[in-house]
This record gives C-alpha cells, sequence and structure tokens, in this order.
C-alpha cells in the first residue's frame, strides 16, 4: 500500500464571465471569461474577441439583437486526488485512473493499492491492456 501523504479533498473555484443572450432567443447567447472585476481574458480567439466587440455593440453583422446579462460568478467544484508516496520515494498523484504509475514502474489504483505488474493484468479473462487506451473511451 502506498504511503498518503496528501488526502484527496473537494475544492471549490470562483470563475466569472460577462454574458449576453440572443434578445430573440433568450436561451441563446455568449459568454465571455474575465476576473472578478470584469477584465476579459485576453487569451481569446481572435473568432471570440470579434464576438465580444459584436456583443458589446450590442447587435451582430446582421442587426440581431444581443443583450448583456451581466457579470456572472460561477462556483465550480471538484475532487483533487490523494498524493502518495511510493517505495522509491517518488510522490504518486492518484487520479480517478483505474492506474496511477510511479515513475519506478509501480502501479497503484485510486486508492492507493498497489497492482500487479501490467504484463500480468488480464490473464484470467484472456483481456489485453490495449483494451483499455483511453481512445476507446
Amino acid at each position: 500500500m502506498l504511503e498518503i501523504i496528501e488526502r484527496s479533498k473537494h475544492v471549490t473555484q470562483t470563475e466569472y464571465s460577462h454574458d449576453f443572450r440572443w434578445a430573440d432567443m433568450p436561451d441563446a447567447g455568449f459568454s465571455f471569461e474575465c476576473d472578478k472585476d470584469g477584465n476579459v481574458d485576453k487569451r481569446h480567439t481572435d473568432a471570440a474577441k470579434s464576438n465580444y466587440k459584436l456583443c458589446i455593440a450590442g447587435e451582430d453583422e446582421d442587426g440581431r439583437k444581443i443583450k448583456y446579462i451581466g457579470l456572472q460568478k460561477h462556483h465550480r467544484s471538484h475532487r483533487v486526488g490523494a498524493v502518495g508516496k511510493c517505495a522509491c520515494g517518488r510522490k504518486v498523484y492518484l487520479d480517478d485512473s483505474w492506474a496511477n504509475t510511479c515513475g519506478c514502474g509501480l502501479e497503484y489504483n485510486s486508492s492507493g493499492q498497489e497492482l500487479a505488474p501490467r504484463s500480468q493484468w488480464g490473464e484470467e479473462t484472456g483481456e489485453k491492456f490495449g483494451f483499455c487506451d483511453e481512445e476507446d473511451y
């Protein structure tokens, strides 16, 4: 078993955005990330920057009206996995994956239990490691 040096926890982040809606379609519109003071994230794509300018102007190129909903505050919660110390001394970050690999090659599940070597995986069922590739999800 891996020595747990940091327990898993839930964290809440606060994010902000300027939100706009089509005047004739109140369930559709635009949202632009910003800081708590309303300063828009400068990393937006050129298309997003163009859309933001149209939203500020209050209509698109076709004259469709866009109304400003306001600066919105969003709370996002997620789980941060535990951190363990491997027998080799390295840190292993335990996420919700079915296997978390240490640099020394040992594998651990998300609870910190050591797993058998990958060469032994699926012997009883005929499974192959390739069946678990992330691309297959």
